[in-house]
């Protein structure tokens, strides 16, 4: 799926040619547009369909309404057999909900990067998992353990619910903590192509 991002106001298209649709000519194919509206899906159940039936859809003024997945299906005219099916997902945001400069919201080594320097990635690999998480896992298991081996089921439940006591109390602290920090999501330009 490619994903666009876009400013209100802004004239878009999406497009289904590519190359292998161009060398055998566009006249050949038949394009069927089918939009879930609001939402980024592949879910083929959600789809309904849309008003194109060229190769493309434009936008002249993108409004937040024209958000959502777009499912273009190529078929060949003669027998009708689907050769291809691209999804499009678009977000048409509204210019005071984000600052879209995309440079701005890169971190040194993602600058470094797009400046085309190599940098060490290897270090952002592994996801980051806060100290807290493994604490929590080893408490519950610790307490189910504990549980099933005294063989009661008022002690067991009471060991099974102290550890997930911990686990909210410590997400609650996580949620605090990240809910005081503003995320800023930018492109350069008027769209992006994620």
């Amino acid at each position: 799926m490619l994903h666009f991002t876009l400013l209100i106001g802004k004239e878009f298209e999406l497009s289904c040619l590519s190359s292998d649709i161009l060398e055998v000519g566009q006249e050949a194919f038949r394009f069927t547009w089918r939009l879930a509206r609001g939402i980024i899906s592949t879910d083929d159940e959600v789809f309904k369909p849309f008003r194109a039936s060229s190769h493309f859809v434009k936008f002249e003024s993108a409004q937040e309404y024209d958000s959502g997945t777009y499912r273009c299906d190529v078929q060949l005219l003669k027998n009708l057999r689907l050769v291809k099916r691209l999804y499009f997902g678009l977000r048409v945001l509204p210019p005071n909900l984000v600052n879209l400069n995309f440079h701005q919201s890169l971190t040194e080594d993602q600058k470094l990067v797009d400046e085309g320097l190599e940098v060490n990635l290897d270090d952002y690999s592994r996801p980051h998992h806060p100290p807290w998480k493994k604490k929590v896992a080893v408490a519950l298991g610790i307490g189910i353990a504990s549980g099933v081996a005294g063989g009661s089921p008022e002690r067991f439940l009471g060991l099974l619910l102290a550890p997930v006591l911990l686990a909210v109390s410590a997400l609650k602290l996580v949620l605090l903590e990240e809910s005081s920090v503003l995320v800023s999501y930018s492109i350069q330009g008027p769209l992006s192509h994620d």
